[in-house]
Formats: structure tokens, sequence, C-alpha cells
């Protein structure tokens, strides 16, 4: 079994070979979430002594079905409160110091898991000698429920998905030794909401010599939650589970959460902030994301961030059709109501695109209002202290007649190098070119080791002049100040 054992500080555990890597999975990392721990900060693991199997996934934290289950299939794992667990593949438990991947996965802070097949980490460890861990965390309302108004003692209840994250980064530090990685190679990477939580994450100082490097993959935004906007959803979310306060909120029933999730969400259209995010509390987070980089506050590491070409594209699957701008009066409406000129808009990208139809104009507008020109503020903010790599991800997908495209978590497979799992039929069917995946998990891998997803003249750091930026598509190439006129369009508008 030599390589299957390892012993953490709460008790040793023991995983498989599944014929590329050892797995180890369902590992605890905090204890319960249930009842009068649900709004409250991770609770201390309850130590073991006898071996525990850990050849299987854990629990997931519970939560409703993904909007994106028509792209990604269904989380297969069961539900649970107990549900503060993580995985990790290795090459081995050896005592071998091997960079560590630490990844933070996606769902809008409302659905997901560290052990989604789509995530499996193998690829990492048997192609490039890393320990990768996948984690769980605190999910809509047990994650983002802004309860400190009600109750002072709950200072910090909006942000318990990033206080999980640091519960799973210091068992992390404390236990990685035993599964052969190094504590102080440690990066994190995360996508949609993965990435943004590493974007809090890099502001506490909680985090602080936790991690050393940061992969931040389709952020949208750019922004927190402010007091208001926290408060406004705590008002939704208690009518809608029709409980007086915070103590009914811990007996209800899971369903009754769950349901007022539902209706808490259906509150706001897509496009606009999500009512369960990290916020601007004064007690864990000090500043939004923007102000902390002009001010300095983020880790001086090495960051490597992108985009998608057509983030928007899928999410244009969840709006009534009816919502959808496909006419020029309710593109300019939509625009109007959105940033205050919308002929303005139209206009523009009809020019900066070459597309005529409203439609397509819509797409590529809202990728870059909502993705594009954020993260390329957050690279230049950024690139003036420390190390930052861009990327865009081009390749379109084929699947669901095309409208799917460059969008939204096409590039996962890639990165990942999980080209045959059960999410890559609806994602990227069966024709992916498999070179880009090679290189994307090269450059991935690359980062980790070394904090450069390759040498510098292959791809070099970004800055506010050359703003070189490695395309990944049929050909994978640096391309400089890419988008320059769609950048410059909102630039001048915020």
């Amino acid at each position: 079994m030599s390589g299957a054992i390892a012993e953490t500080r709460d008790g040793p555990v023991q995983g498989h070979h599944n014929g590329r890597c050892y797995y180890f999975g369902g590992i605890p990392f905090a204890g319960t979430t249930a009842g009068p721990n649900r709004f409250r900060p991770p609770q201390p693991v309850e130590p073991w002594t006898e071996l525990r199997s850990a050849v299987y996934p854990g629990p997931v934290v519970n939560q409703n079905p993904t909007r994106f289950e028509p792209f990604l299939g269904p989380d297969p794992q069961p539900q649970s409160e107990d549900g503060l667990n993580l995985s990790v593949w290795t090459p081995g438990a050896d005592g071998a110091k091997r960079p560590v991947y630490v990844w933070i996965h996606g769902g809008a802070y409302i659905s997901g898991s560290g052990s989604f097949p789509l995530y499996d980490g193998s690829s990492f460890a048997a192609n490039g000698g890393i320990v990768c861990v996948g984690i769980n965390y605190r999910l809509g309302e047990r994650g983002y429920l802004h309860l400190a108004h009600l109750d002072d003692g709950y200072a910090g209840s909006g942000n318990n998905g990033l206080r999980d994250q640091i519960a799973a980064l210091e068992w992390v530090r404390d236990n990685i030794a035993a599964f052969g990685g190094d504590p102080d190679q440690v990066t994190v990477g995360g996508q949609s909401a993965g990435g943004g939580a590493i974007t809090g994450l890099l502001m506490m100082p909680q985090a602080k010599g936790l991690f050393h490097r940061a992969i931040i993959q389709s952020i949208s935004l750019m922004s927190f939650r402010d007091e208001a906007q926290a408060e406004a959803t705590t008002e939704t979310f208690l009518e809608a589970a029709g409980v007086p306060d915070v103590p009914a909120l811990e007996r209800a029933p899971m369903e009754t959460l769950l349901a007022a999730q539902r209706t808490t969400l259906r509150a706001k259209p897509p496009w606009e902030k999500a009512q369960f995010q990290p916020m601007v509390d004064g007690a864990v987070l000090t500043k939004d994301v923007l102000p902390a980089c002009r001010d300095g506050d983020m880790m001086d590491i090495p960051v490597m961030v992108g985009i998608t070409s057509e983030e928007w594209k899928p999410f244009q699957f969840f709006m009534n059709d009816e919502d959808v701008p496909r006419t020029e009066a309710s593109l300019t409406a939509f625009f109007d109501a959105l940033v205050g000129d919308g002929a303005d808009v139209a206009a523009a990208y009809r020019k900066m695109t070459g597309k005529g139809e409203p439609e397509s104009l819509f797409q590529a507008a809202m990728s870059d209002w909502r993705w594009r020109h954020p993260n390329m503020r957050f690279q230049a903010l950024l690139c003036g202290r420390q190390d930052v790599y861009a990327y865009e991800f081009t390749w379109t997908s084929p699947t669901n007649d095309g409208r799917l495209g460059a969008g939204h978590c096409v590039e996962l497979p890639f990165c990942f190098h999980n080209m045959a799992t059960p999410s890559t039929p609806y994602l990227i069917g069966d024709a992916a070119p498999p070179g880009l995946a090679d290189a994307m998990h090269q450059a991935w891998c690359g980062f980790i080791r070394d904090g450069a997803p390759a040498d510098r003249e292959t791809w070099p750091p970004y800055d506010t002049e050359r703003r070189a930026t490695m395309m990944f598509g049929a050909e994978c190439e640096i391309e400089n100040n890419p988008s320059r006129d769609r950048r410059l369009y909102w630039e001048d508008r915020f």
C-alpha cells in the first residue's frame, strides 16, 4: 500500500491508485455546518484514530441543480451539511516536496464541488508531477447570507465561503507534506466564482503565506457586493423562507433554504450582480477588488488571468426568449437601461465587430462589459507590481448547434486535460483539438511549478504598453494589445 496511506493532523487516511496517480477523497478539513454552525465560521474537525477510508469523494455541499447542467452534466455525489471536505490527487504520499495546485470550483457561488469529474486532478499529478487538491466550500445563503445587521454575533457570515476556503488552505499548509506536496509552493486556481473568490483571498491578511501563485479564470464584473446590496438579498431571502430570525434559519429544513434560494435568485435578471457572493463587510473584506488593486493591497505574487472570447453565450440560455434583444429597438432599450446609451453601444459594436444582427451585437457587448473590460482593468492594475500573465481562449465549441461558442466554461476540459469526462460531450463535443489541451495543460503546469507558464520570450509578462496575451485556439500564439478598440470603448465610459 506504499503511497496510498497518509497521516493527517486529524488521523490516518487510505486512498487508492486510480491507474494514473493516487487518489484520496472525502477528507474533512472542517466540521459539520449543520444547525448552530450553519452561518458560523468553519469549525474544527473531530479527530479519528483508526485508518479512515478515503477512496471515494465525500458528499458535496447542499445545492440546487446548476443552471449549467445542460453543458456540464449533473454532479453525481450525494449532498450533506457535512460537506466541507476535499480530494487529493498525487504521484505518491511519499514525503517528496512537489508543487501543489488547490482548485476552487466555480458555480456562481451557488453550485459546484471540488470533486466534480471535470475537475479530476489526475492529469496534473501524472503529467506534471503536481499534487492537486479540490475543495468544497459553503454555497448560497450558507456561504454568503449577510446576517451581521440582524445579530452582530454573525459578523462575517456574508463571507463564510471565503472563510471555508481559508480553512482548506490551512489544512493544505498543515497536511499536504504527507501527500507528497510542498506547503511552500502552493498555487490557487479557480474559474468564474472560484476565480472571484481568489481575488478576495488575495487581499485577506488571513490568507497571507497560504499560497504563492494564483490562476484566475473568467471572473465577471470584478466587483463584490456592498452592505446595502447584501442586506437587500437577506430581506428577500428571509421573506421567501418564511422565517422571522436567524435562529429559525438555523432550524429550517434544507429544502426550505434551497427553495428560498431559488426564489431569491429569480428576483434579479442573470446579467446583474449575483445575490450570493462575497461582500465588502468590514469584517472579512474591507475593500472591493479594483480599489484594492489600485491601493496595492493584493498579495505580490505571480498571477495568470484570462477569459474566453464569448463568455456571455451560455448565459443567454437562461434568459426568457422574449428578453433576448433581436431588434435594433430592443437592443438599444436593453443597453439604455444597463449603461445609459444603447444607441451608441449598438453603433460602436456594429463597427468594431463587423456584425449586423442585434443578437450578435448583444452577445459581444455583454461579453466585453461583464468580462473582457473588467479583466483587462485588473491585469493593468496588477502588472505594475507583480508578474501577470494574460490569456484568452478562442476555440469555439460545436455543441448546441454552435450556440455555446467560445463561451464560459468551455476552456475547462483543456486546462485540466480532461477530454473524456461526463461533461465533455455537452461542453466540447467529440472532435476538440488535442493539441490545444496539450498546450493549455502544459502552460498551467508550468505556472504551477515555476510561476511562469512558459519562458519569457514565448509568453512575456503583461504590461500596459505591449499587453501581450496568449490566444488559445486552433493556433496558440501571443497577440499584442488584443481587442484594443473594444477595451478603449469601455475604458472611456468607466
